[in-house]
C-alpha cells in the first residue's frame, strides 16, 4: 500500500511536458536566453542551462544570463524576465528530475532557435 501511494505522489511530481511548453514564464526565460545569445554570444551560459544536471547547476546558469540583463536592456523591449517569472519556471522544475532535464533542454533549444527575437529589438531612430 505503501509503495502504490509513493508511486502515484511521484507521478503527481511530474508535470505535463504541454504546461512546460505552454507556460509564460517559460516563454519569457526562453526569449531574454535567445537576447543575450544574439547580443552577447553567451554560447557557454546557454550551454551550462542546456546541460544542466542538478537545481543549483541549472540556477547558477540562469544567475549568470541574469547578470547580462544590463547589457541588453537598452536594445529590446519587454525581453528581461522578473523574479516571478524566473519563479514560475523554478515552480515547474519542482522536484523531479525528468522535469529539470526537460525544461532545461527546452529552454536552450528555444535560445538557439532565435525565437525571432528581431521583432524584439528596439527600433533606432531614423530606422
Amino acid at each position: 500500500m505503501k509503495k502504490l501511494i509513493n508511486a502515484k505522489l511521484q507521478c503527481l511530481l511530474v508535470i505535463h511536458v504541454e504546461e512546460i511548453i505552454r507556460s509564460q514564464d517559460v516563454n519569457i526565460v526562453a526569449r531574454y536566453l535567445a537576447a543575450i545569445l544574439e547580443e552577447e554570444t553567451a554560447y557557454d551560459i546557454i550551454d551550462e542551462i542546456g546541460r544542466a544536471k542538478s537545481m543549483d547547476d541549472f540556477m547558477e546558469g540562469l544567475r549568470k544570463a541574469m547578470r547580462l540583463s544590463k547589457k541588453i536592456q537598452n536594445e529590446y523591449i519587454g525581453v528581461i524576465p522578473n523574479s516571478d517569472n524566473i519563479k514560475g519556471v523554478v515552480a515547474l522544475i519542482g522536484e523531479n528530475e525528468e522535469n529539470l532535464k526537460f525544461l532545461t533542454r527546452y529552454l536552450a533549444s528555444l535560445a538557439f532557435a532565435g525565437w525571432g527575437i528581431e521583432r524584439m529589438k528596439k527600433k533606432k531612430e531614423g530606422e
